[in-house]
Parts: C-alpha cells; sequence; structure tokens
C-alpha cells in the first residue's frame, strides 16, 4: 500500500527505543527504499525523522529530496540550516555548492560558498573570484565585505583586510558575525585593546568550529602580547 514504507519506519522507532540497532536501520533502508524516491513520501520520512531528532536520518532523505526538481530548493534549504546548526562546515560547503550551481545569480549564497570554501582552504581561487564579483557589486554590503576582507587576510594582506573594514559604519561593524572578522584582522595587525573589543562583540555570533579556531587563536595571540 502507499503507506507500507511508513509502517517500517515506525517499526525502525519501536526497535531503535529497544537498542535493537541494526534491526532499527535495516527497517529504517527499507521505509526509504519503498518510498520509491516520490517526493511526497520522501517529505513524510523527513518529517517523521525530524520529529524523532534523527538528524543523520533527516539529512539522507534531504539529499534524496535534493534530487527531485520539484523539491530541490526546499531541501537544500532545510540541508543548510541543518549543517549550520550541527556547525559541520564541509557539510555546508557541499549544500552551498548545489545552491550556488542552482541559482548563479544569488549574490548570498555565493558569498556564503565563497566563505566557507576560504575557511575550509578548500577550491580557494574560485572562492576569491566569487567574492570579488559579489563585493564589487555591493561594497557596502557588511556580509560581502567580511568576506572579501578574509580573501584578503588568507593571502596575507592584513592591512587591506582592515581597510575593506574601516569602510564600513560603526553599526555594521558592531555586528556580532562582522565583530569577529573585524577583531581577528586587528589582533593579527597588533592592534591589541581595539582588537579585544570586537572579539569580545563577536563571541555572541553563532560562529563555525573553524571560526571559532580562529577567534581562539588570535584570543591567545593577544594574551601573550
Amino acid at each position: 500500500s502507499d503507506y507500507e514504507f511508513l509502517r517500517h519506519a515506525y517499526l525502525a522507532r519501536a526497535l531503535r527505543e529497544q537498542n535493537k540497532t541494526v534491526a532499527a536501520d535495516h527497517e529504517w533502508e527499507t521505509a526509504v527504499k519503498l518510498t520509491g524516491n516520490q517526493v511526497s513520501a520522501l517529505k513524510t520520512l523527513a518529517r517523521a525523522a525530524s520529529d524523532w531528532n534523527w538528524d543523520n536520518e533527516q539529512a539522507n532523505v534531504l539529499w534524496l529530496l535534493s534530487d527531485q526538481q520539484e523539491a530541490r530548493t526546499e531541501a537544500l534549504q532545510q540541508l543548510y540550516q541543518h549543517y549550520f546548526q550541527a556547525g559541520d562546515t564541509p557539510g555546508l560547503y557541499k549544500v552551498l555548492g548545489k545552491l550556488a550551481a542552482l541559482n548563479p545569480t544569488d549574490l548570498d549564497i555565493q558569498n556564503n560558498l565563497a566563505q566557507v570554501a576560504l575557511l575550509l582552504h578548500v577550491d580557494t581561487d574560485h572562492a576569491r573570484k566569487l567574492i570579488d564579483a559579489a563585493y564589487q557589486h555591493q561594497p557596502s554590503n557588511p556580509a560581502y565585505a567580511t568576506t572579501f576582507a578574509f580573501a584578503l587576510f588568507g593571502k596575507g594582506d592584513v592591512h587591506g583586510a582592515i581597510g575593506v573594514m574601516n569602510k564600513l559604519s560603526d553599526a555594521q561593524l558592531q555586528d556580532p558575525p562582522v565583530a569577529a572578522y573585524y577583531g581577528l584582522f586587528l589582533a593579527a595587525a597588533g592592534e591589541g585593546s581595539k582588537a579585544e573589543e570586537y572579539l569580545r562583540k563577536g563571541q555572541s555570533a553563532k560562529l563555525l568550529p573553524e571560526e571559532k579556531t580562529l577567534l581562539n587563536d588570535a584570543d591567545r595571540t593577544l594574551q601573550r602580547d
């Protein structure tokens, strides 16, 4: 029947509650197969996995949905949220690569892809091209300015990075995700007390693990000086 897949999903849940992991995994895989990759069935499974806090299972079903044209964008946006909340930067990179290919004129997506690529040190030449284009288009956008400055910083041009940030307004620089990077650049330039102020502001931003590492390293540098 149409709902055979759900029977197996619920069986998977019951087995997992009895700590019968192997059997539970088998039932879940059966449930996924029985959807026949139909969008409505996959969405039902993704919702069930979400309700049960089965993060990995939910992500796997969302990836299947991302292969279906009518569900693709929504599935990728949900995957973006999933990996962002989980602090999974390689997962974010994978999702953003797909979103960027689907939305080549969306500067926010291109900016996010560039930023994540620079954080992971992957395909950095392409990342620099993307952020160059976004920044030239909207130099007063604080997110683009920050990524553009980070690209300069990655090439060792600390003063160039600070110069880009100094063109932003005070209010923009106070925004925690922007402040975090500004503090990072200031610390690298040896501007200790000013760097500390912005790094403190940056602490309240929702940061990826690679960003936290950069900030912690900057903090340690300042403590040594």
